[in-house]
């Protein structure tokens, strides 16, 4: 709603604010796609019925909001506004038109101070992403590619990790 984004831009606003130094801001999301208001239907309705669209027009309105207010009142700032694309998200907002992937609409194209963290839970660490002797992998590579059609600048979280050992040297060149 619109109460709900304005209320996230004053939040943004006043982090901004209290930490003079930071330049990057991270909006998540929770990990499941639960609480649905009436305005994500029709939103999610409105564009293609993909709720990662509806997350990266969240996302974009309050980015474009931030960009627009740090330019009039800090101009000398550089801010990001980063967001995962994990779980509910992990799809991207595209589409397949003429033989070439596209995003379903420009709104949720990411405007250049936004940054997309891709967190694929379900790839096969073991290989690289884009291995295709890699059936796991297939589908990430299809994300991946999508992905770069809606933001200039992602980041891959990477779940592989030695839980038993923390500190030890793990090699997962890879992934």
């Amino acid at each position: 709603t619109e109460s709900g984004i304005y209320a996230m831009i004053q939040a943004v606003k006043r982090e901004i604010i209290n930490n003079p130094t930071q330049k990057y801001f991270f909006l998540g999301q929770e990990d499941h796609e639960g609480y649905q208001c009436e305005g994500f239907t029709k939103s999610y309705e409105r564009n293609g019925r993909s709720t990662t669209a509806v997350w990266m027009i969240y996302i974009n309105t309050i980015a474009k909001e931030i960009d627009r207010w740090v330019k009039e009142t800090y101009p000398e700032r550089e801010i990001y506004i980063g967001t995962f694309a994990y779980q509910w998200t992990l799809i991207p907002p595209v589409k397949e038109e003429g033989g070439n992937i596209v995003p379903i609409n420009d709104k949720v194209v990411a405007p250049d101070n936004v940054f997309v963290m891709i967190a694929p839970i379900s790839a096969c660490y073991y290989h690289d992403y884009l291995d295709p002797t890699c059936k796991t992998n297939e589908i990430i590579a299809k994300y991946l590619e999508g992905w770069s059609k809606i933001s200039n600048s992602f980041i891959v979280w990477d779940y592989q990790c030695n839980f038993k050992h923390y500190l030890n040297w793990f090699p997962h060149y890879n992934s």
